[in-house]
This record gives structure tokens, C-alpha cells and sequence, in this order.
């Protein structure tokens, strides 16, 4: 485990860690705007079984994924044409859909 506090002057070399740790699959903790949140690759199958090990998290309970556009969460989820309406003018913005 490793433990990094970040700050503006290690933040890129911070960035390159997560980058290393989560395509090896691995873990991180990290903050978002609200609380911490634990992250990994979404693709990686065996990442995802560890989060809900580590938490006690029943299977049948998703978890939340995050996607730098529209694009990328059309490849996870189908989003129906009337939805697209609604969320392009949010989207980016701090939104749960």
C-alpha cells in the first residue's frame, strides 16, 4: 500500500501512479467532491470483484462508473434518444445519470 498526500507540485507524478496502479488492476483511494471513493480499471472484471470484496458488497448492487463523455457512456450503457435530450446541456457538470 502506498499512501500519497496530493498537492499541486507531486500532482502530475501523482497522476502517473493512479495510472500505473489501475491499469495493473489495482485499487485507489481517492476524493472526489463529495467523499472518498474507491476506483479502478471498469473494464477489468477481477478489479471490480476486489472492490466489492474489500467492501462487503453484494453483487447485485452496482457501482458507480465515471466516463469523460457521452461517447464512452454509450459503450456502457444504452441511453435512450429522449434521455439524450435531457442530459447533453449537463453534461460535463457534477451529475449523477
Amino acid at each position: 500500500m502506498m499512501i500519497i498526500k496530493i498537492n499541486e507540485k507531486n500532482l502530475k507524478k501523482t497522476v502517473k501512479i493512479l495510472e500505473n496502479v489501475i491499469k495493473n488492476g489495482g485499487l485507489a483511494i481517492v476524493p472526489t467532491d463529495t467523499v472518498y471513493g474507491i476506483i479502478c480499471d471498469g473494464k477489468n472484471s477481477v478489479s471490480k470483484q476486489s472492490i466489492f470484496t474489500l467492501k462487503g458488497r453484494k453483487f447485485d448492487k452496482t457501482l458507480i462508473g465515471f466516463v469523460e463523455n457521452l461517447q464512452s457512456a454509450e459503450k456502457f450503457a444504452y441511453i435512450p434518444a429522449y434521455f439524450l435530450n435531457f442530459i447533453k446541456p449537463l453534461w460535463p457538470g457534477k451529475n449523477t445519470f
